[in-house]
């Protein structure tokens, strides 16, 4: 085999040809990789130093003296009060909706019993009107009473409760030629005008002091006859003398 010279120059062409060769096959797709790793180690650089810039935010606002655990017990503690703050919003608000409720029911039993009252108080005062007038006119309290009643009603007047005649609709009645309310005595002079009541007042017609005659049972005189009719003799022979009054009723009847 003939000596080669490695130092001609086709020798040496050939052999950096082969050399060149070799070196691509062998770092064939390394410059991508190379490429594709270089852009991670930036990427993940970046995102160190974003991590950095928040630990030297943080860092910058921790004291020294920054104490971990306590930090971490006050948190606990923190969020335990919150807890029981809206725990006891919660319990507020049904304290609060009882005593609301409380409210309405007290409320709703003093109208009721304050209407009792009212009306307790009306009677009074318009029964008592009454039996002043009846007692003035003479008449029958326990027969002209039922009667009244119905037709007189409570006013405040200046801040006062005044007994007032009043008229089908409720409103006081009118009379005379000025215009002035009617009075309870003129309600009962009207009713001794009338052939019902006129019995129950003394004096007036058909009320005699004999009235029921002697017992004997006749009708002369009989407070229980329609001739004789006295309204007034009836009650007081029912109070005072039932048996009378019996006798007398059926020699009427």
């Amino acid at each position: 085999m003939p000596d080669i010279d490695m130092s001609a120059p086709e020798v040496v062409k050939a052999i950096e040809t082969a050399t060149a060769a070799a070196v691509a096959k062998a770092t064939e797709g390394f410059n991508t990789k190379l490429e594709e790793a270089t852009t991670g180690l930036k990427n993940k650089n970046q995102e160190l130093l974003g991590e950095v810039k928040k630990f030297k935010k943080a860092a910058s606002s921790v004291p020294d003296d920054f104490d971990a655990e306590a930090y971490a017990t006050m948190q606990a503690d923190a969020e335990k009060a919150r807890e029981e703050a809206a725990k006891a919003a919660g319990k507020w608000d049904e304290y609060k909706a009882e005593l609301v409720t409380t409210h309405e029911t007290e409320t709703a039993g003093l109208k009721d019993a304050n209407g009792k009252l009212q009306t307790q108080l009306e009677n009074v005062l318009v029964n008592n009107a009454i039996m002043g007038a009846i007692a003035h006119e003479k008449g029958n309290a326990d027969l002209l009473m039922p009667h009244v009643r119905d037709h007189v009603k409570l006013f405040e007047e200046d801040g006062e409760q005044v007994a007032r005649v009043i008229d089908k609709t409720g409103n006081p009645r009118i009379t005379g030629a000025k215009g002035d309310f009617m009075s309870i005595e003129n309600f009962l002079g009207e009713m001794k005008e009338s052939d019902t009541f006129a019995p129950c007042f003394e004096g007036s017609r058909a009320t005699g002091s004999g009235a029921g005659g002697d017992g004997s049972g006749g009708t002369k005189n009989n407070p229980f006859s329609k001739d004789s009719l006295n309204l007034t003799e009836q009650a007081r022979l029912n109070r005072e003398d039932p048996d009378k009054a019996a006798r007398l009723k059926a020699a009427a009847a």
